[in-house]
């Protein structure tokens, strides 16, 4: 009997048949999972050592909403895995003044379930216009926003984190 010359082709669409089906699969599972803040606030677990010593400080300063997630695989793992106290520090709560509160709240949502502190520069709704043009065409309110977030980044006086 002759082998069967498109057999090669026949296996590979198989196997990206499968490969397909399979995430299309994943997606359809994901759909599951609920999205936003949850009703009844996650704790993340606590890590996975603890530190000799002091524990290491790591702190992440994001720019917009969201960015302490994005961002998040390796202040993620030195918590879990060295013990690291992780603070976000929020430089803006997104250009829609409107939806700052609901932005802040999503926010501690996300960095209790992270395990992070959080602090947000020029509280309580974060910094407007960080942005190239401010820096040149207002250095006086560029200067300022600067004394600030270095007020947050080495805090002489206490209050400014909140603890997840």
């Amino acid at each position: 009997m002759a082998e069967d010359p498109s057999a090669a082709w026949k296996n590979r669409h198989k196997r990206w048949l499968r490969f397909v089906r399979s995430n299309i699969k994943l997606i359809e599972d994901g759909k599951t999972i609920p999205l936003g803040p949850s009703a009844e606030p996650l704790q993340a677990p606590a890590p996975e050592v603890k530190p000799e010593g002091p524990p290491t400080k790591v702190v992440i300063c994001s720019p917009h909403p969201d960015d302490e997630c994005l961002i998040s695989a390796l202040p993620l793992r030195l918590r879990r895995e060295g013990g690291a106290t992780v603070t976000n520090c929020a430089i803006t709560l997104g250009s829609n003044v409107g939806e700052r509160p609901r932005r802040l709240r999503e926010l501690t949502a996300a960095c209790a379930a992270l395990g992070y502190n959080l602090v947000v520069a020029n509280p309580p709704l974060g910094f407007d216009h960080i942005n190239f043009d401010n820096r040149k065409n207002h250095p006086e309110e560029w200067a300022a926003k600067v004394r600030v977030l270095s007020e947050v980044l080495e805090p002489r006086t206490s209050g400014h984190i909140t603890s997840p």
